[in-house]
């Protein structure tokens, strides 16, 4: 089973933020120009490495003249521990010239996710003694959790959205970008080539009728993305954001869903220590690599990386 990342909803959207699409049968990859060279780079999220064409997606890189495509695996590290040599040696049975090297990430290579075909006192207790104390909280005060996919909905995400990056200063995907995922997938949901049956909703946090605390999460099949998220500082005492995923957990369950994968953790980040807390498993990506078709440039445009992120750091 493919990761959203990989459904035919998503491929719709990233073309129509502008990306050019390549199609390998089961799989999808599709490019992004680089400023300044004007060379093309490839990305391909989350495939199988055992099911990819390999032999397509070299041609098309090579006919297209990326200048590397980068693929972050769906494969577990504990499946994969070494995938450079992996896709080399695959490299090397073809006879193909390219090198692979291990490259920096996209998403996070660290996911928590939340087994819900547990029932809710084995959730509850597998979860840290604050998590458990903060939906306590929530519950006392009535924080009351909808999902819904209407307009009015999404406004309140987005305030809540805005407010928290504006707040927690972190980098974050602009609203026009949140908005065209919103858009399609809305339009493809009863699409006939949406075959995973993709689905978007917002599930907010309301106390007193006041929304709190809202999240942007995707339907696959079984399982529930939490996506995007915002809360309300005034509110923070009463737990809004806790309350939330545990609205979630009962909505998931009443749904019939599996599980609910709360997206992308990071070892010291906050926002990770908030997730992990909920007693979901964490899920370890196999490593991200570049296969690099031109060498030299590449180690020039990574060089300029480094020194553009140096520049940003620079006092001013």
């Amino acid at each position: 089973m493919n990761h959203i990342l990989q459904s035919h909803v998503w491929k719709i959207f990233k073309e129509r933020m502008g990306h050019r699409i390549f199609e390998l049968d089961n799989y999808f990859f599709y490019t992004s120009t680089l400023p300044f060279i004007k060379k093309e780079i490839g990305y391909m999220a989350r495939p199988n490495l055992s099911a990819i064409n390999w032999d397509r997606l070299i041609k098309e890189a090579k006919v297209n003249n990326l200048l590397y495509i980068k693929v972050e695996p769906l494969n577990l590290k504990s499946e994969i521990l070494n995938t450079s040599e992996y896709v080399n040696n695959i490299l090397k049975n073809k006879g193909v010239r390219a090198s692979v090297v291990n490259g920096g990430t996209v998403h996070l290579p660290h996911t928590t996710v939340i087994n819900l075909t547990r029932d809710l006192k084995e959730i509850m207790d597998s979860m840290k003694k604050n998590h458990r104390y903060s939906i306590r909280v929530a519950y006392k005060n009535e924080v009351e959790v909808k999902v819904s996919d209407d307009s009015y909905s999404l406004n309140d995400f987005f305030k809540l959205y805005n407010e928290t990056v504006l707040r927690k200063g972190f980098v974050a995907r602009p609203i026009d970008y949140v908005q065209k995922v919103w858009d399609t997938f809305k339009e493809f949901r009863d699409n006939p080539n949406n075959l995973e049956g993709c689905d978007i909703k917002i599930a907010t946090a309301y106390f007193k009728n006041k929304p709190i605390a809202s999240s942007m999460i995707l339907l696959d099949r079984d399982t529930i993305y939490y996506l995007y998220a915002g809360s309300s500082e005034e509110y923070r005492d009463i737990m809004p954001s806790y309350g939330l995923i545990w609205g979630l957990i009962e909505w998931g369950k009443t749904n019939n869903f599996k599980y609910l994968d709360l997206w992308g953790v990071k070892e010291g980040e906050g926002y990770s220590k908030f997730k992990t807390g909920f007693g979901g498993d964490v899920i370890e990506y196999a490593d991200s690599f570049d296969i690099v078709f031109n060498p030299v440039l590449y180690r020039i445009f990574n060089l300029s990386l480094v020194i553009l992120r140096k520049i940003k750091r620079m006092p001013k």
